[in-house]
């Protein structure tokens, strides 16, 4: 798997982490205080001791603890109510653990501690859960102060709504469902991405199409390899070497290695290699076969001719004077194959009138 892909998988699999660590570490219920035209929430902290708060909450009268620290037994004095009994303390002077089991002792329902002091983060209590059989919780000095102005009110209900809470077997489905996530998105990415390195490899019209079926075996890496190499020279172009590579395109520079094939066709490195180990086996340029090594590969009626060896000068004219206005157009011949010009030459040395040439 490329650096990419691997950078991707880690960023995705840390936000999985993050996810499952913040939905269970995500602990806060809500105290909502409810009045004649007057609703309030506020976040709280369940204790990690006493009874859970279970679904869908509990609704009952709010008190103030008296002393307000609940470090001594409590004196507040209860309404005869079928509501639930709350009592509000305050933080500091004792253990949260002692706090609730004195409000317990009073019989109060449910205790609420608030901080004192002004924190960004609500903490989860921590005591001896022995004989305690009610719930508590944790909210901040704002929350508190604002809840002790409505203590004692029989006309304003306090609703305390359970925790969110994610069981050890769905963080664990989380986990392995968010790891299938990030492995069938890696290897999505690196597929793609090594079809797009592909394709890119060679100019569309050097692709095969849609619909072509044909066999793609390319030559073997080691016979590739084999193959001379030179170094470009814009001298070579005096004999016939082109300047630019047809694979890609681009001009050859002073300097840079181009592979020579049989045919003499000269290509550069990374072009011709990949060219003819997966996709083709001969010359873009004349399709002779860069399996064979011949300095003259043969032409056939369906590949262009690499040269035509005509006679010299002096040869031709002596033996078909007839021909010598023709020679100064002889770059013209390299499309006529050798049976057509021995045929020529044939029939100009049994006539002593020109012959007819054609060329359509």
């Amino acid at each position: 798997m490329s650096t990419t892909n691997c950078l991707i998988g880690r960023r995705f699999a840390s936000l999985v982490v993050v996810l499952i660590c913040f939905f269970v570490g995500t602990a806060n219920g809500s105290v909502v205080l409810i009045g004649r035209n007057l609703t309030m929430s506020f976040d709280d902290t369940e204790a990690a001791f006493g009874l859970e708060i279970e679904e869908p909450g509990t609704r009952g009268l709010l008190y103030v603890a008296e002393p307000f620290d609940a470090c001594a037994p409590l004196t507040t004095q209860l309404v005869n109510s079928s509501r639930s009994k709350f009592v509000l303390i305050r933080r500091g002077g004792c253990t949260f653990d002692e706090k609730v089991r004195r409000a317990q002792d009073a019989g109060f329902d449910l205790a609420i501690v608030y901080d004192d002091a002004y924190h960004k983060h609500l903490i989860t209590m921590a005591g001896d859960s022995d004989d305690i059989n009610i719930s508590a919780i944790f909210i901040s000095l704002e929350s508190g102060e604002t809840l002790a102005k409505y203590a004692g009110n029989t006309d304003i209900d306090i609703i305390i709504t359970p925790a969110y809470r994610i069981s050890a077997w769905s963080a664990t489905t989380i986990f392995f469902v968010s790891l299938l996530a990030v492995c069938s998105l890696a290897g999505t990415c690196c597929f793609m991405r090594r079809q797009r390195h592909e394709r890119l490899e060679l100019p569309r019209f050097f692709r095969p199409s849609a619909g072509d079926t044909t066999q793609q075996d390319g030559m073997s890496s080691h016979l590739v390899k084999a193959m001379p190499c030179v170094v470009y020279d814009p001298t070579m172009e005096r004999n016939g070497t082109n300047a630019t590579c047809v694979i890609c395109l681009e001009d050859y520079v002073t300097g840079d290695r181009l592979r020579l094939l049989p045919c003499k066709h000269k290509f550069h490195i990374p072009c011709i290699d990949s060219w003819l180990m997966k996709w083709r086996t001969f010359c873009p340029v004349c399709k002779h076969d860069a399996r064979i090594s011949s300095q003259d590969p043969p032409a056939t009626e369906s590949t262009p001719l690499l040269s035509l060896q005509l006679p010299p000068f002096p040869a031709l004219t002596s033996a078909n004077p007839s021909l010598a206005h023709f020679l100064p157009f002889s770059n013209y011949f390299s499309f006529i194959n050798r049976t057509t010009l021995s045929r020529i030459l044939q029939r100009g040395s049994s006539s002593n009138s020109t012959p007819p040439l054609s060329v359509g």
